[in-house]
């Protein structure tokens, strides 16, 4: 087993803003790894006003298969999306890796979620690719988010670097309004390129650790 990383947000106050409110599916992970089985999310709370306030919503993956099977379809092995209830009923749903735009007319996102009662200390094991949502809260919280991986996994880097939509162009950067290459992804990029994009992400870990200079 490898960590990915170790991430320690700071305490979470006004979020009733935050893009992360919003049900999706993580952008930099997959965008640097790619869909990857064994990638798990350990969401570990730290400071938590109660187990039922400040927590994650989750939508389990049997009951999108039920509801909707193209959106599971859609969802099971990608990441890097966005799902959006609309005003006049629906769900919404926007992939930053495909550009594909779907609107499931049947699925009400909020009648499949489930939020788990998790205090400080209690752990989450998720799939690094479920689909969440921060809860709507103006109470802080602070949490750890651990990620690992087996790293014998290969990277089908044809699959993610295939995609020219405006996120994947984003992060290698280099172009009008985002002359920066992302810090992260940019690094990525280029370990692979050197190894004809035959890599596994075991072979990624040191420059994602930043022991690969």
């Amino acid at each position: 087993m490898a960590i990915i990383t170790c991430h320690i947000p700071g305490p979470t106050t006004d979020i009733a803003t935050s893009k992360y409110l919003t049900f999706h599916q993580d952008h930099d992970h997959f965008f640097v790894t790619e869909y990857n089985r064994t990638h798990l999310n350990y969401w570990i709370p730290l400071v938590k006003p109660s187990r039922s306030e400040a927590g994650l919503r989750l939508v389990p993956w049997d009951r999108l298969a039920e509801k909707s099977p193209r959106l599971f379809n859609l969802c099971r092995r990608t990441g890097a999306s966005s799902l959006h209830s609309l005003r006049d009923g629906g769900t919404l749903y926007l992939s930053d890796w495909s550009g594909v735009h779907y609107h499931e007319e049947n699925l009400e996102i909020e009648e499949v979620m489930e939020t788990p009662e998790v205090g400080p200390g209690d752990l989450l094991l998720l799939r690094v690719n479920t689909i969440h949502a921060t809860q709507t809260t103006d109470d802080r919280r602070l949490a750890v988010s651990l990620r690992t991986c087996d790293p014998e996994t290969p990277i089908d880097w044809h699959r993610v670097a295939g995609s020219s939509t405006m996120a994947m162009m984003q992060r290698l950067g280099g172009f009008k309004g985002n002359p920066a290459p992302n810090k992260l992804f940019s690094p990525a990029f280029q370990a692979t390129q050197e190894n004809d994009f035959g890599i596994t992400l075991g072979d990624l870990m040191p420059t994602l650790t930043g022991e690969r200079e």
